[in-house]
């Protein structure tokens, strides 16, 4: 994986984007093109207190659990748990709504003690991406050529314009009135630290679709496969850490692509029928097939409006 800098690779996408659109649909970010689309639902996380319940923790915050219990849970089966109607534009505000709490406290009510926490937007779990990524492999004639599009705007991981530093001088004498010691210089400046990528990258070319900026990489498709691809994406910063995982991969020959929008709590992925049947059958992923024109915004819920 190494930076591109022509990003003429991906003008294509913002040739098959709409702009102006008055509509919610989802392409505005998704190319139009495809036979058909996947959208794949970013996992729900749920923890529960051992030795203790949520309520005790509300009314007493000190009464603090002997540990948390943890896992994972399906938009389907948290839909089905709160009487939400099943399909493939559901979103998460029906689901958390129907639970009566909207996910306002430690997010939503669930069976047994649990309580979930709204899914990721705009990032995966980089073991899911390759789940993924491993499907992708076997619709493309280009598994070892393509590209990875990662959103400028990630905290710090192109572009650091500084952060201020301030430091107090005081007389080291305590003031009789509020006991407080008196201040006598404040000297301020601004640090600047080097360009986590190097130079170059901050300042090159950057691809422009509507809304937003990306950075460019030379990644095939077979490197995301690997789950340890996070140990060699440039854009990752520090181990320890939640990867930034792309917000537009595609392979050379442009049989599909994937689209991790910042704003989507589900990824969206446009290919063949075959591609999409296949992401579907994937253990681990919890798949619907969308149409083209799809509204994912909060408002496409229409069934559980």
């Amino acid at each position: 994986m190494k930076w591109q800098p022509d990003v003429s690779r991906g003008t294509w996408i913002g040739e098959r984007l709409d702009r102006g659109s008055l509509t919610a649909s989802m392409h505005s970010v998704v190319p139009h093109g495809f036979e058909a689309y996947a959208r794949v639902f970013h996992p729900i996380e749920g923890q529960r207190p051992i030795g203790s319940t949520w309520d005790e923790i509300r009314r007493d915050p000190e009464a603090w659990p002997r540990g948390w219990e943890e896992r994972s849970a399906t938009w389907h089966s948290l839909a089905d748990e709160f009487g939400v109607t099943w399909h493939p534009l559901v979103q998460w505000g029906s689901i958390a709504r129907a639970s009566g709490e909207d996910g306002n406290w430690n997010g939503i009510p669930g069976p047994d003690g649990w309580r979930f926490s709204e899914p990721d937007q705009g990032s995966i779990d980089p073991g899911l991406l390759a789940a993924i990524s491993r499907v992708l492999a076997r619709f493309t004639s280009t598994p070892e050529a393509g590209q990875v599009a990662v959103w400028e705007g990630h905290g710090g991981l192109f572009s650091n314009d500084g952060f201020a530093s301030i430091t107090l001088y005081s007389d080291d004498e305590l003031q009789p009135e509020t006991g407080a010691i008196g201040i006598v210089d404040v000297e301020a400046q601004v640090i600047t630290p080097p360009p986590p990528l190097g130079p170059e990258v901050d300042a090159g070319p950057r691809l422009l679709l509507p809304g937003r900026a990306h950075v460019l990489f030379d990644a095939g498709i077979r490197e995301l496969a690997d789950d340890a691809w996070p140990d060699r994406a440039p854009w990752v910063r520090e181990p320890g850490f939640a990867p930034v995982t792309p917000s537009l991969v595609w392979p050379e020959d442009r049989a599909w692509v994937l689209v991790g929008e910042i704003d989507y709590d589900s990824t969206v992925i446009g290919g063949s029928a075959e591609l999409v049947a296949a992401l579907r059958a994937t253990p681990g992923l919890e798949v619907e097939a969308i149409p083209e024109g799809a509204d994912l915004s909060s408002l496409g819920d229409r069934l559980n409006a």
